[in-house]
């Protein structure tokens, strides 16, 4: 069973290292694409919301931060886990959106997984 889930071609330590390679710098361009935009929803419900829900978009901030500067710290790290850290966080904080927006909105981000 162990051979026909393994990819011959990771036994070669240079091909193995560019698929690890592969894998790292997709997840640090997921991280930056993900902050950016976060960044300009933010700023966008900020200016287009009534200054009362402000609070609302502020509380949804560290949840989102907690998740990107988890990811970073655990990829600079080389640990296996950021991947999984991301999926988790990014779950996590639009759970919070839906909950903190009250709303069903944010869920729609989650339906492809």
């Amino acid at each position: 069973m162990k051979n026909t889930l393994t990819w011959y071609g990771l036994r070669n330590v240079e091909i193995a290292a560019s698929v690890e390679e592969f894998r790292t710098e997709t997840l640090r361009l997921l991280v930056r694409i993900t902050a950016a935009g976060y960044v300009a929803w933010h700023l966008a419900a900020a200016v287009l919301s009534p200054p009362e829900r402000g609070p609302i978009y502020w509380a949804l901030f560290p949840i989102v931060v907690l998740g990107l500067a988890g990811t970073h710290w655990l990829q600079t790290r080389g640990s296996l886990f950021a991947a999984g850290w991301f999926i988790a966080s990014g779950v996590c904080s639009v759970a919070a959106a839906a909950w903190l927006l009250q709303s069903a909105a944010p869920l729609l981000l989650v339906y492809p997984l």
